[in-house]
């Protein structure tokens, strides 16, 4: 069973017509609370959401039903986008033996290589000193969710994203220490927005505050040798 949410009720001309429509395979849901019991209780392949919001509905009740079924979100979606997804799924419904499980965010991501790891990050090393960086904006790069970029990127690479991040940061910062840059600088260059909180970030993830860091591994004779 296919379940179809679509959010906003303007969005549905005729939806009496539309339930009539309604097949055996797919469900019209009307509500998360009417999604989540379909998908707790019933055999569900994948949840389908249609909102015309620019942020998805419940993002707290959504994201646990990625772990029982594949949720495909269509934000800022108008009648035109509604009407390809109905009509995709309806095609969908109407073919014996289509399995969604290969349609699925992680399939898609592991197998298909939907995921551009290069180009996703390098766009991390470009925006490092953005300290408003989200997953969200990483995802985002290869049209899918941050839920199921955060799953694949976990599986990919070992660590979490935010990990991954402050190993990035942090690799950055020791790099610009050994520079003329003073340690204010370098917080705000690898996008810490606070000075004592980069510092904790620094001493947990190196042993050591970047103030002695700097003190003790850097050597301006010696850049001075290299320049020259």
């Amino acid at each position: 069973m296919i379940v179809l949410w679509i959010v906003d009720p303007g969005q549905a001309e005729h939806e009496s017509d539309a339930q009539q429509e309604e097949s055996t395979r797919i469900h019209l849901a009307t509500s998360i609370e009417e999604v989540e019991q379909l998908v707790l209780h019933e055999r569900c392949e994948a949840v389908f959401i249609v909102s015309s919001q620019s942020q998805a509905p419940q993002q707290e009740r959504i994201a646990p039903l990625n772990d029982l079924a594949p949720v495909y979100l269509f934000l800022n979606a108008d009648k035109h986008t509604l009407f390809i997804v109905k009509l995709f799924l309806y095609y969908l419904a109407s073919v014996d033996g289509a399995d969604l499980a290969h349609l699925s965010p992680e399939h898609a991501a592991l197998h298909n290589d939907d995921v551009d790891w290069q180009k996703s990050l390098q766009y991390i090393r470009d925006n490092l000193d953005n300290n408003e960086l989200s997953l969200e904006d990483v995802a985002r790069q290869n049209y899918v969710s941050k839920w199921h970029f955060s799953k694949v990127f976990k599986k990919k690479f070992g660590i979490t994203f935010r990990d991954y991040l402050i190993e990035e940061r942090i690799a950055l910062a020791k790099k610009l220490l050994l520079t003329n840059e003073s340690v204010t600088s370098v917080c705000y260059e690898v996008g810490y927005g606070d000075l004592t909180h980069f510092g904790r970030i620094f001493q947990k993830r190196v042993g050591m505050p970047p103030s002695r860091y700097k003190k003790k591994y850097w050597n301006p004779q010696a850049l001075e040798r290299r320049r020259g």
